[in-house]
C-alpha cells in the first residue's frame, strides 16, 4: 500500500493529468476487489461445497439425461442426508439390512451409515458407478456389498428372465435371513421409481404378492420409495367412509394389502435426471390427497401381515381378476352388473345392504373383498359366467393383465 501511494505521489508531482491519476486508482480498486472475491470463494460453506460436488456429478453423468429409461440418482448430499435420516427414523427393525437400488455415487449409502445403518447391499444397473461402489466398499468393508444388475428390469412376461433374475437375487441376498410372512420385515429396500419404471414396479409389487416371488421371496420387505406425482396420485391413501369413485384395481389392491405412509415431499430437481413434469395433470376437486405436479413423494409401503382368506396364489389371482372385471366401468350400477354375470345375485346383494342405486365406484376395496368371499357361497355361483371367468384365472395371466397406474 505504501509503495503504491508513493508511486501515485510521484505520478502527480511529475505533472501528469488528474484524469490519468483517476484511472490509476480505478485499476487499483479493481485489483483489490478481485483479490477480496477470490479469498471469499476459498472459504465457502459446507453446503456450497456439497452443491459443487453435486454439480461435478451432474456434469460427469450428464449422459443419463439422454435416455428415457435411465435410472435416477441422488447427487446432492443435503437431500441424501434428509432421506437417510427419514429411513432410519421410520424403520420397523433397526438392525435389518438395507437394500439400496442404484446407489450410484453412494452419497445416500454413506449417509445411511452415518445415521446408524448396520449393513447396506447396493444393486447397481450402471457400470459407470463401479469406482464409487469400490471406494465405498474399501471404506466400510464387510458392512457394504454391491452387485451389478438392474433391479427394475421388466421380467413379468418372460419366465426365463424371471428365473435368471431370481438367481441373481439369491446370490446378492444370501446373507439375509428368511422370515415368515407373519413376522417383522426381513429388510428395508430403498428405490427411486422414475416415470418410466414406476408402472412396472408397482405391477410387480401387486402381481408377485400372491406367488411370493421376487422381493417377497424372503418374507415381507419394508419399501422406501420415491415416486412421481402421477403415481402418488393413483395410490390415493386410504380414508374411511369416503367415495371410492377414484379407486381403480391398482389403488384398491394397494390399499387392501399394503400399509402406505407418506414420509416426505421433495422437488423433482432433487433427483437426477430430474423427473419430467406432466403437462396434463389434474387432481379431482374432492380428492383427499393433495398432489403437486412439481414434487416427488417419499413413501413407506409395507405388505400387511395377514390376509388368510386369499393368502394362496390361486385365490389371490382370482380376486385380482374379479376386481379387474367389476371395476372396468365404475359409473355402472352394481346390482344389474352382477346380475349379468351371476343371475339371482341381486337378492343376496340386497341382503348385504346394497340397493339398485349403488354405483360400482361407490363400493370400497374392503367391501369388494367381502363381496368376493360371499358370492362363492351362493348356490347360483357354480353355474355362472363369473365362475367360468374366475376358474381360468392364474397368477401368470393376471401378471399379463397390467393396468396403468
Amino acid at each position: 500500500m505504501y509503495h503504491s501511494q508513493r508511486w501515485a505521489n510521484c505520478w502527480s508531482a511529475s505533472g501528469h493529468s488528474l484524469k490519468k491519476l483517476d484511472f490509476y486508482y480505478r485499476v487499483r480498486n479493481f485489483l483489490q476487489c478481485s483479490y477480496h472475491l477470490t479469498n471469499v470463494k476459498l472459504v465457502r460453506s459446507s453446503s456450497e461445497k456439497n452443491n459443487s460436488h453435486g454439480e461435478t456429478l451432474y456434469q460427469k453423468h450428464a449422459g443419463l439425461k439422454l435416455k428415457r429409461t435411465s435410472p435416477a440418482y441422488i447427487f446432492n448430499e443435503d437431500v441424501a442426508d434428509k432421506i437417510a435420516l427419514k429411513i432410519m427414523e421410520s424403520r420397523k427393525v433397526k438392525d435389518n439390512p438395507i437394500i439400496e437400488y442404484n446407489p450410484g455415487p453412494c452419497l445416500l449409502t454413506k449417509k445411511l451409515f452415518e445415521n446408524g445403518a448396520k449393513s447396506v447391499i447396493g444393486i447397481e444397473a450402471k457400470l459407470d458407478f463401479q469406482p464409487y461402489l469400490q471406494s465405498t466398499k474399501r471404506l466400510f468393508r464387510s458392512k457394504f456389498s454391491f452387485h451389478l444388475w438392474d433391479p427394475y428390469v421388466n421380467v413379468l412376461f418372460d419366465s426365463k428372465k424371471m428365473s435368471n433374475l431370481h438367481t441373481k437375487e439369491k446370490v446378492s441376498f444370501k446373507g439375509i435371513k428368511q422370515k415368515a410372512w407373519c413376522e417383522e420385515p426381513y429388510a428395508s429396500i430403498f428405490g427411486i421409481l422414475t416415470p418410466s419404471k414406476a408402472r412396472y414396479f408397482i405391477s410387480l409389487m401387486i402381481n408377485c404378492l400372491g406367488t411370493k416371488e421376487r422381493i417377497y421371496s424372503l418374507g415381507r420387505p419394508e419399501l422406501f420409495l420415491l415416486v412421481p406425482a402421477r403415481n402418488y396420485k393413483s395410490l390415493n391413501m386410504k380414508f374411511p367412509n369416503t367415495n371410492y369413485l377414484f379407486y381403480r384395481k391398482t389403488s384398491s389392491v394397494l390399499n387392501l394389502f399394503f400399509d402406505i405412509e407418506l414420509l416426505m415431499e421433495l422437488k423433482v430437481s432433487d433427483v437426477f435426471p430430474h423427473f419430467a413434469v406432466p403437462r396434463k395433470f389434474q387432481v379431482p376437486s374432492n380428492s383427499f390427497v393433495s398432489v403437486n405436479k412439481d414434487s416427488i413423494y417419499f413413501i413407506k409401503i409395507v405388505p400387511k401381515q395377514i390376509r388368510d382368506a386369499i393368502s394362496d396364489s390361486e385365490a389371490y389371482a382370482k380376486f385380482l381378476t374379479f376386481l379387474n372385471q367389476v371395476l372396468q366401468k365404475r359409473s355402472s350400477r352394481l346390482i344389474p352388473k352382477m346380475e349379468s354375470w351371476l343371475p339371482g345375485s341381486g337378492v343376496h346383494l340386497i341382503r348385504m345392504g346394497y340397493t339398485m342405486m349403488h354405483l360400482i365406484g361407490e363400493v370400497s376395496p374392503e367391501q369388494y373383498l367381502e363381496l368376493y368371499l360371499e358370492l362363492q357361497k351362493w348356490p347360483e355361483f357354480p353355474e355362472s359366467s363369473l365362475q367360468a371367468i374366475l376358474v381360468h384365472a392364474t397368477p401368470e395371466k393376471e401378471a399379463a393383465n397390467e393396468e396403468s397406474v
